[in-house]
């Protein structure tokens, strides 16, 4: 990792040789000589005359070593230096620095040195080292910080080096919130069985592995090199499901593991002592794994010229790709499988390939169809292209001696780049501080925006920085971090950096104008191909978007039924714009039973699945609502408005059947048309109505503001429609409104009873203006922004809106997943992976354990949320549905927002197509209805022939192969942007411009906070704060002069102090200051030097490994 100008020494990842910021040391090939040029920065601080001579001393020895074709990566990481000859040292033609060349002057001239009559170089040295006391500052070490990218150049590491820690990332939390089911996660679980590749995020290694199954929340592997390894979230990219089909050959290995405890940190200690299976034990799953990998390599072997280049064999943009559309290109057909497609064998083949092309090929996870449909982000071509040629650039840059006389003419084309960006820098720091923070400081003052010109090599240089520090293209292991640190060395502006990273990077794309001041990492992190990030706010609109949209005959107008008789109440914000549901009720001939019909906009009977808009909605996946970047599926407001629900507009209507037990009797599906239509806020219907008992427990949030910048003006937006008020509605309105909130408080506690959560507790949520703050495009393309934006942060109850909102669109999103299924239809069911097999453990858990928690107001541990997802198997979609135990709902999809979600208009489709096969046979008996629902017996939806007969837009293996990966993807990442990351750095952006620039009230950041230590694993103990609930670490550092992070443990509660925030990497660091309360301790594994002092000691006993509900005996081990 590259240290800044004056600061520690760092290993070069250019030519592997140590020497200090801001000296050029480059080694000619052809005469075996290190010469010295000149420096980079004219300060004392950079000068050759100002470096401890041990250095310049270690400089020479690492030359020497490299010319006896040594390891130079040996020497770098041996604790001592081996010594080296005086007349090695003299056989270097190196200029002495300053300060002795009168040792050399001062000699007669024309005669030849009396070696015995003058000192050595090493009395030299040593003389000029006793004149000039400096510490000594040693090489960096590449233990790698959190976050931190890895130098795995000098210091590389095999795959039997893998141990726990570099597998495991605890951070994982299921999502339980209401009825969004997008998981997060990128892997699958794992279930006993399954053969997957461990891998490591910081070292770029793996290996294979079988599960050996989830025990008390932790997951048990047994790799092919004979270790056992546990994890409660392990990081997989490549799994084949059921790889082990017999259980009788696990068993041997399950019965050997040393324990099965629920505490990960018995696991890292029990490794540490070898514990675990032994290759006898795991003889026979190493056999198949290798018999696996062999098949794999040979058929790498087979296709070696492909393979080795995959990035001249696929097309050349940028495009989200599955392993077996990658495959297509670099396979022969030869290998496929008749059915199956390519053999997981040919896929790890062609998957281990690109793992060596992380830079360029990046894994966003794998789904439920097998290793055929893991997901690549496939860099484009042009941007291979420009990191060549950047990399290029720096190298000639750096080391120009080496250049041949016809090359070196163009060597110096980084130079007018680094020229243009520091005048710019230097610009941008008479407005705004520069800060170590991810971002930069508030206005200080305002000038005009600048005007430089910048060149193509410049652009050049700009988009790998961006891909770098903006767009996270490189991976923290990968062999391109060296080039953004190398531009931001030369560029001589950030030497109070403690390290060039690539939070630097990104203030420096900050500080040029290529980003906002304010700008969110994570819009760039997860930005998906086919959307252009728009850096002044939002996306840039497609070329499609420009053109006028072009919209269909209704296909559905000869069905559709009219509504006008039943008013359709909107309930919403007064601002909404996308008025894509509403419901309304009648009355049945029978006391006590109800039609509720919900009303969704109908887009797909105009707009028809291979056009432009659907394209582009495709795309999107689905309107975000990042504050400050609001950009929706659908941006034609002309369209948006033509579909939005009004009098006489079309619909599509769910419609459910009811007693006022909330019991689902019937149910259908009408195209129809509305007319009478109330719109109405959510807190105008509770004022209406009354107090509605829905078994809701109440909760209050907390009352805590960080508040920054200035707040936008009092006045509310418009509303987008006339709204309806408490006294405006009609008797009849009313009457309405309070059968509608009493069906679905029914159907609350009906859902809470079969597993449902019961509450939803407050989180932080963040408002932002932009009202007060400036933006303006220089003609180069560049930002120049002023002033700066309102950032508001308080909790807010989740939940939804109100109950008729929330628990009647569930019920109409039900009615869709099982008109669907009845007829075998494949759509985007929402599925509980593990929930069926599980529902009993399920139950218990959730109602002894979770519930009680949330009803109390109290967030349960990270252990017991990894053991709930353990069970429920996370969320996914699939064509084949499972019932929704956190919902309490039998069967479920998404339907009821075509105007805001891709996966609705998937749903729409499909239902259309359903409808008007019917309507062509006449209905009735000629329904498409085909099976019942069991919710213990789900079957799979019919097949692609038949589906293609009927005339359904996709069938199920389109869906699951072409259209689901990248929908995944495109969900999570949403769902990442808008409510987690991105949300997280505006909650950080405020936190850093209240507490280390003093905006916003005095003292509401405060000095001390309360922390609550979740884990105390590998280089830093992670845990809570008692601030909007905002995860922080306590690193080794900051740990040092406390405690031993050994005895640190889970539930410690601790007085600390802020010590850094970093908004680019989305971390807090603490200083811990004092114990408030011990927690639980720790269960111990004894360490073998402990068990040697006991020995020494001679107390005799005999030794055991404590492992809390399991005491092994040491043979047992």
């Amino acid at each position: 990792m590259m240290r800044s100008a004056g600061r520690q020494p760092y290993v070069c990842w250019q030519c592997l040789s140590r020497k200090e910021a801001g000296q050029h040391v480059a080694l000619n090939a052809r005469k075996g000589r290190v010469a010295t040029l000149s420096t980079l920065a004219s300060s004392p601080a950079s000068s050759p005359a100002s470096r401890p001579i041990q250095q310049w001393v270690n400089t020479l020895r690492l030359s020497h070593e490299r010319r006896q074709g040594l390891s130079a990566s040996t020497s770098l990481l041996r604790k001592e230096t081996p010594e080296i000859s005086n007349e090695a040292l003299e056989d270097f033609a190196l200029p002495l620095p300053q300060d002795l060349q009168h040792l050399q002057d001062s000699q007669p001239s024309g005669k030849k040195s009396n070696k015995s009559a003058q000192p050595s170089i090493r009395q030299r040295l040593k003389q000029w080292e006793a004149e000039n006391p400096e510490p000594f500052n040693s090489i960096p070490s590449d233990f790698a910080l959190p976050g931190r990218s890895i130098n795995v150049l000098t210091s590389n590491r095999s795959d039997h080096m893998l141990e726990m820690g570099d597998i495991d990332k605890d951070n994982a939390t299921v999502q339980i919130d209401n009825q969004d089911l997008v998981d997060t996660q990128v892997t699958p679980r794992v279930q006993a069985g399954d053969l997957l590749k461990l891998t490591s995020e910081d070292w770029n290694i793996g290996v294979l592995a079988v599960c050996l199954g989830s025990f008390n929340g932790i997951d048990h592997f047994y790799a092919v090199t004979g270790k056992w390894f546990a994890s409660t979230n392990a990081k997989s990219g490549f799994i084949v499901k059921n790889f082990i089909t017999d259980p009788a050959d696990l068993q041997p290995v399950i019965d050997a593991l040393p324990s099965t405890v629920g505490d990960i940190s018995v696991m890292y200690e029990l490794q540490k002592l070898r514990a675990g299976p032994t290759r006898e034990h795991g003889a026979g799953l190493i056999t198949k794994m290798l018999e696996f990998q062999n098949a794999s390599q040979q058929i790498y072997h087979n296709n070696l010229e492909r393979l080795s280049n995959p990035h001249r064999h696929i097309p050349e943009e940028e495009q989200l790709m599955t392993l077996g559309e990658i495959a297509e290109f670099l396979l022969p057909p030869k290998l496929k499988q008749s059915s199956t497609g390519f053999p997981p064998e040919a896929l790890y083949a062609v998957y281990t390939e690109l793992s060596f092309e992380d830079a360029f090929f990046h894994s966003l996870g794998q789904g439920t169809a097998g290793p055929s449909s893991i997901i690549f982000h496939v860099t484009a071509r042009s941007d291979r292209e420009n990191v060549d040629r950047v990399e290029r650039m720096v190298r000639d840059y750096y080391s120009p001696e080496l250049l041949d006389s016809k090359s070196r003419r163009g060597h110096d084309r980084l130079e007018p780049v680094l020229r243009q960006a520091r005048l710019a820098i230097d610009h941008s720091r008479k407005m705004r501080e520069w800060s170590s923070h991810g971002m930069l400081g508030p206005t200080t003052r305002v000038l005009p925006a600048s005007t430089y010109s910048w060149s193509q090599d410049a652009l050049t240089v700009i988009s790998v920085m961006y891909m770098w520090a903006a767009s996270d293209v490189f991976p923290r292991s990968s062999k391109y971090q060296w080039i953004g640190a190398a531009v931001l060395r030369a560029l001589r502006r950030y030497q109070d950096a403690e390290v060039l990273d690539a939070t630097v990077g990104w203030t420096f794309l900050q500080e040029i104008g290529w980003l906002m001041p304010w700008e969110i990492h994570a819009r760039h992190s997860l930005r998906l191909p086919g959307l252009q990030v728009n850096r002044a706010g939002g996306l840039l609109p497609s070329p499609e978007e420009q053109q006028p949209a072009e919209l269909a005959e209704d296909v559905l107008a000869p069905l559709r039924q009219d509504f006008s008789a039943s008013t359709v109440y909107c309930i919403d914000a007064p601002n909404a714009k996308e008025i894509d549901d509403g419901v309304s009720l009648e009355r049945t001939d029978k006391e006590g039973e109800y039609w509720i019909h919900v009303h969704i906009a109908d887009p797909t009977s105009r707009i028809r699945p291979d056009s432009p808009l659907a394209k582009r909605a495709a795309l999107m996946t689905q309107t975000s609502y990042l504050p400050g970047h609001v950009d929706k599926m659908i941006s034609d407001e002309a369209v948006v408005e033509e579909f939005s629900l009004a009098p006489g507009r079309p619909s599509l209507t769910f419609s459910a059947r009811l007693n006022e037990e909330g019991t689902l009797l019937d149910h259908k599906v009408t195209p129809g048309r509305i007319g009478d239509v109330v719109y109405i806020t959510p807190q105008d219907v509770a004022a209406a109505v009354g107090p509605v008992d829905a078994g809701i427990p109440k909760v209050e949030a907390p009352d805590v503001v960080l508040e920054v910048g200035t707040p936008p003006s009092a006045e509310d937006e418009a509303p987008t429609r006339k709204m309806t008020k408490p006294d405006e509605l009609s008797e009849q309105n009313v009457k309405d409104l309070e059968i509608l909130s009493k069906l679905a408080a029914a159907i609350h506690k009906i859902r809470v009873q079969k597993g449902g959560v019961p509450i939803f507790l407050p989180s932080p949520n963040a408002s932002f203006s932009l009202e007060n703050a400036r933006i303006e495009h220089t003609p180069s393309g560049f930002l120049a922004c002023t002033n700066d934006p309102y950032i508001s942060v308080k909790y807010s109850v989740s939940g939804g809106l109100h109950p008729i909102v929330d628990d009647l669109m569930g019920t109409a999103n039900q009615i869709a997943a099982l008109w669907c299924y009845e007829r075998g239809i494949p759509i985007p069911y929402r599925t509980n992976v593990l929930a069926a097999q599980n529902e009993e453990a399920l139950r218990a858990y959730t109602q002894d354990v979770i519930y009680p928690q949330l009803i109390a107001g109290k967030q349960p541990s990270l252990d017991q949320m990894r053991t709930l997802r353990n069970l429920l198997g996370g969320y996914d979609i699939a064509v084949t549905p499972t019932f929704i135990y956190t919902m309490g709902v039998d069967i479920y999809t998404k339907a009821t927002s075509p105007l805001r979600r891709y996966s609705d208009l998937l749903v729409h489709w499909q239902v259309q197509a359903a409808l008007l096969e019917e309507h062509k046979r006449g209905g009735g008996s000629q329904s498409l209805v085909t099976r019942k629902f069991d919710k213990y017996n789900l079957k799979p939806p019919m097949d692609d022939k038949q589906a293609a007969r009927l005339g359904l837009p996709f069938t199920a293996s389109h869906l699951e192969d072409k259209v689901f990966p990248s929908l995944r993807v495109r969900e999570r990442h949403a769902k990442n942007l808008g409510n987690f990351e991105g949300r997280h750095e505006l909650i950080l952006q405020a936190l850093v411009r209240a507490w280390r620039f003093g905006e916003g009230p005095k003292g509401q950041v405060p000095k001390k906070f309360t922390y609550t230590v979740i884990s105390a694993q590998h280089s830093c103990v992670r845990g809570k704060l008692d601030y909007f609930d905002l995860w922080a670490e306590i690193d080794l550092e900051n740990l040092a002069a406390f405690s031993l992070i050994r005895d640190m443990r889970a539930g410690d509660v601790l007085t600390v102090e802020l010590a850094d925030v970093n908004v680019h990497m989305r971390k807090i660091v603490v200083k811990p200051v004092e114990f408030v309360q011990r927690g639980p301790e720790r269960r111990r594994v004894l360490a073998e030097e402990e068990q040697e002092q006991e020995q020494e000691e001679g107390e005799g006993e005999e030794e055991y490994i404590d492992v809390g509900d399991e005491v092994l005996q040491p043979e047992e081990r």
